[in-house]
This record gives structure tokens, C-alpha cells and sequence, in this order.
């Protein structure tokens, strides 16, 4: 799939674009696992003078525990680059470093739980005077779908980071 997000009037020039796809591989055609292999390509323009960029490959790998369940693990590897472009004002640099995040869903027809740890590297990206230190986080996300009826779902997305002690953030939202 391919998206794109722009911000208009004075956040012009804000925006991301990503680019994810991939491919299911069968193991057996007796069996219920498969692999999946993929790339995922998520670009920031954070208006004229800095982007980001993150650029995956992917693996994953699933299999059913029972009739109305099944679990999911994965891991995806890449590259994470931070530019800054020069203007009058000063010059400008990139910075690129390597990035690895994990993750395991347990899936059911209703409910769906994931964990995943992310930037795992604990990579740094200086691109111009300034370092960035890509810290290691956890997220734990929770989705619970109702049938309201047979036109409407509602999903209940629960969401936690976890980056240390004091830095965390909670949400839980409805989603038509």
C-alpha cells in the first residue's frame, strides 16, 4: 500500500509518505504457518529543511494455536536517516544508522494483542551539530472489535509506550 498525509496553510511542506507491501510465503499446504517477507519505506518532511526517513525490510512468521487463534512474531531491519538541508543560514548534513525493532501478536477473530520492542540499536544520528539518540521503547497495543452491526464495527484501540520510568504514553481510542 502506499499513503500519503499532508498539512496545509501555514504547516505546508509537513507531511509523510509511506510505501509497505509484502508477500505471504507457505511453508506447507497441509499446515496452518506461513512466513511473510516485506518492505516498508516511511518518509517525513518536517517543511523545507528536515526529513526523515526509515527504510525496513521484514520478516514474519505465523501460525494457528487453535480453530479461533493464532500467534504472529516478526522482525523488521533497516536504516533510519535524519537530513537537514543547508540554507543561508548554515550548512547542512545527513546522518544514517542501522535499526531493528521485534515484535509477537496474539490474534483472535475479536481481540488482537501485540508487543513489540523498537529501535533496539539504541543507534545515534548526528547529521549536523546535534545528536539524536534513537532510545529503545516498548509498545502494547490492545484491539478489541464490536459488530454494532452488519455495516459497522467499532475497534477499541488501547495503546501504551513505554520508553523508561518516567517517559510512557497511554491511549485508548474508538475507531469507527
Amino acid at each position: 500500500s502506499i499513503g500519503n498525509r499532508s498539512l496545509i496553510g501555514l504547516f505546508e511542506g509537513v507531511n509523510r509518505l509511506y510505501v509497505d507491501g509484502s508477500i505471504r510465503l507457505k511453508h506447507n499446504p497441509a499446515s496452518a504457518q506461513f512466513s511473510r517477507i516485506g518492505i516498508l519505506v516511511i518518509a517525513y518532511n518536517d517543511g523545507a529543511f528536515i526529513k526523515r526517513t526509515r527504510a525496513y525490510a521484514r520478516y514474519s512468521w505465523s501460525t494457528q494455536l487453535g480453530a479461533r487463534s493464532s500467534i504472529s512474531g516478526g522482525i523488521a531491519a533497516g536504516v533510519v536517516n535524519y537530513s537537514f538541508l543547508g540554507s543561508q543560514a548554515g550548512g547542512g548534513g545527513a546522518s544514517t544508522a542501522f535499526d531493528v525493532n521485534i515484535g509477537i501478536w496474539y490474534l483472535r477473530r475479536r481481540l488482537k494483542i501485540g508487543v513489540s520492542y523498537q529501535q533496539m540499536t539504541r543507534s545515534v544520528i548526528a547529521p549536523v551539530n546535534q545528536t539524536f539518540e534513537l532510545t529503545p521503547y516498548v509498545n502494547i497495543n490492545a484491539i478489541y472489535t464490536s459488530h454494532l452491526s452488519a455495516q459497522v464495527d467499532l475497534l477499541t484501540h488501547g495503546y501504551i509506550r513505554l520508553q523508561s520510568e518516567k517517559t510512557y504514553d497511554v491511549q485508548l481510542a474508538p475507531v469507527f
